[in-house]
């Protein structure tokens, strides 16, 4: 029958069953309604419609009843309309709405509009947003309080949107398809990039939008741009303070290119959307001038920090963030500034605001100054990880990855194992030793790094194979389903029909059928499972699981599920909300990938989880790290010490335009790609490492690959047992030795998979080679490991830095006793012990700021010499650290 000769119910029985034929996943919406109510419908797959069969038993159900898009399932998005100040407000952030609206693509059409519909990029996880504005007929609400009125949703995440045929409840009227009805997720278009920035940026570009509101400009409050302390011009004013008197916004603006009037707004040069969106910051700076803020994402300015005309010129012109870079830095821009405008250039020493003022030193004998120089970093710097560790089958294309996003290798690297090691899962493990536990290939990473510095990217580097690996799963899947459910739906009606027969059987009666055979009853039950779980796809990569979900996902997939995060904060804070208490030991169970598991709740049964395991990857900035270590006392429960690849880099390379716009080798990507797409093909049995029984083996280490964990083991334990150190810190080095062992057995997988199975010398046993580079892995996690825990801080340096705060204060004079030093110290509350200040005086007098001269006694009855402290005219020049963390 063709779609014209059906019936009005049929023909939306068959629009709704196409969704689901293309992917789409729905979910209920009762008749006369807007949304589901049952409980965890967007939680729970039993609520879900996936398929053709399932649409249509249910709005045969249910005539009348509706369906909605449901968006964490689908990894979808859509942007919702709901006035006409949305465009208002949307291109006081650089989104033009009619170019949206107008672009191609299937759009739902409902009352007031129509509704464009996205696909989500593979890995992103995305929440809702709404933005509100105050009603414009100032309508107060409970309270007197002025009703809010939406203008725009950004929808994704667990929400739902009511597609057509359904009917609203308010018009009687059936949703339609602006356009063509898509066949396939495929037809939608993919998140544009302003669209996706904005849902990114939404803590930074809310305000700014509430702030266009145009009859509501002083309930927002704008950002504040940022204080910088500089060095000072002619006369004692600041030299900043003179460029941003003489010089406007508008000004630094059009000299590097921006267009725009001289209040704005002005557009990137490098925009795609052509739309001016960096604007004039409403009212001044706390300084007193003028700034602006920009919306474009590609944008330097893009930030989410407001700048006047000096940090423009300064980031724009010499590439110096005023309000991030390290004080020579910072020092030397003013002084270029200083020449811009024509000025005396100021010395070093002569620092901003007050100035800082060292006492002269008195006309005593002896004294010589030479040079001061700054202070050793604060803390152990955390070097970049040597191209010689790159794993070598991947190792160009990881340096091409690096050096096209401008990232140091460690921040590529270390997610890509990680990767690696979700595709090895379970299917291989490695004993250190005969007694040790046999471990998987899972891992925790997480790249930590402040906002802008690409860590997103950085980590879905590492998910690429594991996101090709899923949706080439889903794709097969989805091909192969009409005869899957074929199979299925005749294997239950054979297992029906026995059934039934027995059943009869069993009752007696006249002329009752023969009892079907127990073996034949059996073989159809074995055959319907077989059947539904060739439905079920093979699982790599989750975002965002219940427990209770993810429990049966891993009981489908006893190798093991990599968890993908962009953002691990939300996650890792998850476990403390009510309700959520029994996550936090599955996951820890889940790191292990060693254990078994049997998880009994009331509404889904009893689950028996026979490997419970999962490796976890995303990225993390410092400023909630820092929350969650506050939170955390002692080393916890060894949740955040399972992030044994954490990568904090301390240096990134110098920015290179013409070699990040240099093309990425594609015959390196491939053959990269290639290695990593053949992991899940390795297996115990294929590698010959198996028990009498023709079970898999563990693998174990070569004779000299064991020598090499022998003696890193030993080190190791000294390290452990070092009771210096902090306890959490210690607790992270105790978890070593199964990252050792998990790194080495990636390393050799990947050997095997470069010169394959047949041709490897001994594909059973972990050589020296992979050990080798497993132990100096851990030996270069170690220092992310240390700043990470706050160790590997120099008590020395710190005491140090409080000596020159009290000679900047003048409390410590040129010429003092030490002891009279040590009192003043005491009288300030920053006392020391002797052999502290000592330390202290003896890394400044290396650094050349100070001399502790030992004179002779006074007096005929003579004793014991008296140390002075002699300080440096600059002496406070040392006060600014090479490197490292403050």
């Amino acid at each position: 029958m063709t779609a014209a000769l059906l019936s009005p119910e049929a023909q939306r029985s068959h629009d709704v069953e196409r969704l689901t034929a293309g992917g789409f996943v729905l979910v209920p919406v009762p008749k006369g309604t807007k949304g589901p109510a049952v409980k965890g419908w967007n939680t729970d797959p039993a609520h879900f419609i996936r398929t053709p069969g399932a649409a249509r038993a249910y709005l045969g159900a249910h005539p009348g009843a509706g369906v909605g898009l449901l968006h964490s399932e689908s990894q979808t998005a859509a942007l919702d309309v709901d006035s006409e100040y949305a465009a208002q407000a949307l291109a006081a952030v650089g989104v033009d709405l009619a170019a949206l609206l107008a672009a191609p693509g299937p759009k739902v059409r409902g009352r007031r509009g129509v509704k464009p519909l996205y696909r989500v990029p593979d890995g992103l996880s995305l929440k809702p947003h709404a933005l509100g504005w105050p009603d414009p007929s100032r309508k107060k609400g409970p309270g007197g309080r002025v009703v809010n009125v939406t203008l725009f949703e950004l929808r994704a995440g667990p929400v739902q949107d009511v597609m057509p045929p359904s009917i609203h409840p308010d018009t009687g009227q059936p949703y339609t398809w602006e356009g063509a009805a898509p066949d396939s997720l495929a037809d939608l278009p993919e998140l544009p990039p302003e669209l996706l920035s904005l849902w990114q940026r939404w803590g930074v570009l809310e305000p700014v939008m509430k702030a266009a509101c145009p009859w509501a400009p002083a309930e927002v409050a704008p950002p504040s741009a940022q204080r910088v302390s500089t060095p000072s011009g002619a006369g004692g004013e600041s030299v900043v303070n003179i460029f941003n008197t003489s010089r406007t916004p508008g000004e630094m603006l059009n000299l590097q290119g921006y267009s725009g009037p001289e209040r704005g707004p002005w557009l990137y040069p490098g925009s795609a959307s052509g739309h001016a969106g960096v604007r004039m910051l409403p009212g001044l700076t706390p300084e007193g001038h003028a700034a602006v803020y920009s919306h474009h994402a590609a944008d330097p300015l893009g930030d989410g920090i407001p700048r006047d005309a000096f940090g423009i010129w300064a980031l724009l012109e010499h590439g110096v963030d005023v309000g991030r870079a390290q004080p020579d830095a910072v020092r030397e821009v003013v002084k270029a500034a200083a020449r811009f405008l024509g000025l005396p250039v100021p010395e070093r020493g002569s620092a901003g605001g007050a100035g800082k003022s060292t006492p002269p030193a008195r006309n005593l004998p002896g004294v010589d100054w030479g040079e001061v120089r700054p202070l050793p970093p604060f803390t152990e710097p955390v070097p970049g990880l040597p191209s010689e560790l790159l794993p070598r089958p991947l190792a160009a294309w990881i340096e091409d990855e690096a050096r096209a996003a401008g990232l140091p290798l460690e921040m590529i690297a270390g997610p890509v194992v990680v990767g690696a090691g979700g595709l090895i899962g379970h299917r291989l493990t490695l004993r250190n030793t005969p007694n040790a536990p046999a471990v998987p290939g899972n891992l925790w990473g997480a790249v930590c790094g402040p906002p802008s510095t690409r860590k997103t990217h950085a980590v879905e580097v590492g998910m690429r194979a594991l996101n090709r690996a899923q949706r080439a799963e889903f794709e097969r899947l989805e091909a192969e389903r009409p005869s899957l459910e074929t199979a299925r739906d005749m294997a239950a009606a054979r297992l029906e029909g026995l059934t039934g027969t027995m059943k009869r059987a069993a009752k007696g009666g006249k002329n009752p059928p023969p009892m079907p055979d127990e073996d034949e009853l059996t073989e159809a039950r074995e055959a319907l499972n077989a059947a539904e779980a060739a439905l079920r796809p093979r699982r790599w990569v989750v975002n965002e699981p219940t427990i209770e979900k993810l429990g049966e996902i891993m009981r489908d997939n006893p190798q093991g599920v990599i968890l993908y995060r962009d953002e691990l904060t939300a996650w890792l804070s998850s476990f403390d909300r009510a309700g959520r208490e029994a996550d936090r030991g599955f996951w820890l169970e889940a790191a292990n990938g060693t254990g078994s598991l049997t998880v009994d709740r009331l509404a889904r049964g009893t689950v028996f989880i026979p490997r419970v395991c999962a490796g976890v990857l995303g990225s993390i900035q410092p400023g909630p790290l820092a929350d969650l270590l506050d939170a955390q006392r002692g080393a916890g429960d060894g949740l955040l010490q399972r992030f044994q690849v954490f990568i904090y880099p301390d240096t990134f390379p110098p920015f290179d335009q013409a070699a990040q716009r240099q093309p990425l080798d594609v015959q390196e990507g491939e053959r990269a790609g290639a290695v990593l797409d053949a992991l899940p093909g390795l297996t115990l049995e294929l590698l010959g490492s198996i028990h009498p029984s023709g079970d898999g083996a563990p693998l174990i280490y070569s004779p000299e690959a064991q020598m090499v964990y022998d003696v890193w083991e030993v080190d190791h334990a000294a390290q452990v047992r070092d009771m210096s150190r902090g306890e959490a810190y210690r607790a992270h080095l105790g978890k070593l030795p199964s990252t050792f062992a998990r790194l080495a057995l990636i390393f050799h997988a990947l050997s095997v998979v470069e010169v394959g199975v047949d041709r490897h010398p001994n594909p059973a046993q972990v050589g020296e080679e992979s050990a080798l580079l497993a132990a100096l892995w851990c030996a270069a996690l170690i220092p992310h490991a240390r700043k990470l825990w706050g160790e590997g801080r120099r008590r020395d340096v710190l005491d140090a830095r409080e000596v020159l705060r009290f000679i900047e204060r003048g409390s410590v004079r040129d010429a003092q006793k030490v002891s009279e030093v040590r009192a003043a110290l005491a009288q300030g509350k920053a006392g020391m012990t002797g052999p502290r200040l000592a330390a202290a005086l003896e890394l400044l007098e290396a650094c050349g700021a100070v001399r502790v001269d030992k004179l002779p006694p006074a007096g005929e009855r003579g004793g014991r010499p008296s140390p002075l402290l002699r300080i440096h005219p600059q002496a406070l020049d040392a006060q600014e650290p090479e490197g490292g963390e403050a």
